[in-house]
């Protein structure tokens, strides 16, 4: 069970870091708009970027032992439910297509 969803964070030199997240497929859109926003002050730094996404994504759950996993890879993992986002083109790409970051933080996010 679970409602598994996986992050592709896609970095200039090909390289991507995938965040999986065991129970966020019913909330990814939202919550990645959120990220995406949050990180907005960062889109031109990488590093800062992903960082930035990441941490929110996981939010207050750093300390659990179980519903998130997080490894480097040579190519995007589409095994679940997955979005590709490319730090170089500032693109999210997922069930709805693919839209650069302003646009889809404005298409998804819900204040919370």
């Amino acid at each position: 069970m679970g409602a598994r969803v996986i992050f592709n964070i896609k970095q200039s030199d090909g390289l991507y870091t995938c965040l999986y997240s065991h129970w966020g497929e019913t909330t990814a859109q939202e919550d990645l708009a959120l990220a995406i926003g949050k990180a907005r002050p960062r889109w031109d730094d990488e590093s800062y970027c992903a960082r930035i996404i990441i941490s929110q994504l996981v939010g207050e759950n750093w300390d659990s032992e179980l519903g998130f996993g997080l490894w480097a890879s040579n190519e995007p993992c589409t095994d679940e439910e997955w979005f590709l986002i490319d730090l170089q083109e500032n693109t999210v790409t997922g069930r709805n297509g693919t839209q650069d970051f302003a646009t889809f933080a404005s298409i998804f996010a819900v204040a919370r």
